[in-house]
C-alpha cells in the first residue's frame, strides 16, 4: 500500500512494528531472542495483522 504523505500522523505497519519493538525492548521484560515474535503478537492483539512475504528458497 502506498504511503499517504499528505497525512503527517500516518504510520505504516512497518513503523508501528519498529515502535512496538522498541517499546517492548525498553521495558526489559522480554528476552532479546523473543522480542521479534512477541512484537508481532502484541500488534495482533491490537488489531494489526502482519503478513510475511513468501520468499523462494535458495538451495
Amino acid at each position: 500500500r502506498p504511503f499517504d504523505l499528505s497525512q503527517s500522523n500516518y504510520k505504516s505497519t512497518c513503523q508501528r512494528f519498529v515502535e512496538k519493538f522498541n517499546e517492548l525492548k525498553e521495558e526489559g521484560k522480554i528476552e532479546e531472542e523473543k522480542l521479534f515474535e512477541e512484537t508481532g503478537k502484541a500488534l495482533l492483539a491490537s488489531g494489526i495483522i502482519l503478513q510475511r512475504r513468501r520468499t523462494d528458497k535458495v538451495s
